[in-house]
């Protein structure tokens, strides 16, 4: 069956040039000039992909993007837009966006978001017993971080790192020396934060992402509960493999670690929507948290 994604830009031109792009490429497409024809539009027909401007008259993009997730919550959104900042980019992730792309969009750099946004919208919302297509394996088997990237650039960027074995109990570094960003190859590593365990790591997750962006984030650290086996990446060294790459693949990396910290957020959310009370302590007489 083909997909079908809806288009919602203002600017009758980028509307066009868009449509061209995914009607070449054998998608159905439908178009809304701000916000509130997309809602309109959506009372009629669902879709695969939805492409939101952020910039719009009466409703803007973002404003769209939340009425859309409040209607279908696992609904996967492109943003665009002409005020390309880091800011933005963070903001549109951290409130629900797949892929955040600056114009003017480039035809292959939109169309990789585009089947790449696809491809998760199939892996969140298929049911059915027909088997993935590889482009939904692909990105199944990637590491959250490595998502969009080729096999090629993903064994190059894990041959800049060190892998390091450890067993059950072993604290392991996080620091620019060893590695502020390690990613879990097997085994289970307990998050730590002081002296209690806050979530579990285990084989394909990533931990440190923020020193990327932020390198002043030590307060955490990370224990193995079984034998474990890590590559560590300094931060270094990922900017070098960078360097020498197409700036689009540091601005996908970078969306990658942001919408890492955005499913990390709404799953602590999900941890304190769990909180039901506190209990008497026996020996202090303090109230402490009962979860």
């Amino acid at each position: 069956m083909k997909k079908r994604i809806l288009i919602v830009d203002d600017d009758k031109n980028i509307r066009d040039l868009l449509q061209e792009f995914l009607r070449e490429e054998g998608y159905l497409t439908t178009t809304a000039v701000d916000g509130e024809d997309a809602l309109e539009k959506m009372e009629y027909q669902s879709y695969d992909l939805y492409i939101l401007d952020i910039c719009m008259p009466r409703m803007d993009g973002m404003h769209l993007m939340k009425e859309i997730k409040h209607k279908y919550p696992f609904a996967v959104i492109v943003i665009t837009t002409g005020f390309s900042t880091l800011e933005n980019a963070v903001r549109a992730i951290r409130e629900g966006a797949f892929h955040y792309i600056a114009k003017p969009i480039m035809a292959d750099e939109f169309m990789d978001v585009v089947r790449r946004g696809l491809a998760y919208a199939e892996s969140l919302g298929s049911s059915d017993n027909s088997e993935p297509n590889s482009v939904v394996e692909i990105e199944k088997n990637l590491p959250q971080m490595l998502k969009g990237f080729s096999r090629e650039d993903v064994v190059q960027f894990e041959e800049i790192s060190i892998i390091r074995n450890y067993q059950p109990g072993d604290m392991v570094p996080l620091d620019d020396k060893n590695g502020s960003i390690i990613l879990v190859e097997t085994g289970e590593l307990a998050v730590l934060l002081g002296s209690v365990k806050v979530e579990s790591l285990y084989s394909g997750q990533c931990w440190g992402e923020e020193s990327f962006l932020n390198i002043s984030y030590l307060f955490t650290g990370l224990r193995a509960i079984t034998e474990t086996r890590v590559r560590h990446f300094r931060r270094q060294q990922i900017m070098e493999f960078f360097r020498f790459r197409d700036e689009r693949a540091l601005k996908r990396y970078t969306i990658n670690l942001m919408h890492i910290f955005y499913q990390r957020w709404k799953s602590a959310l999900g941890k304190l929507g769990l909180f039901v009370g506190y209990e008497e302590t026996t020996n202090e007489g303090k109230d402490v948290p009962k979860v």
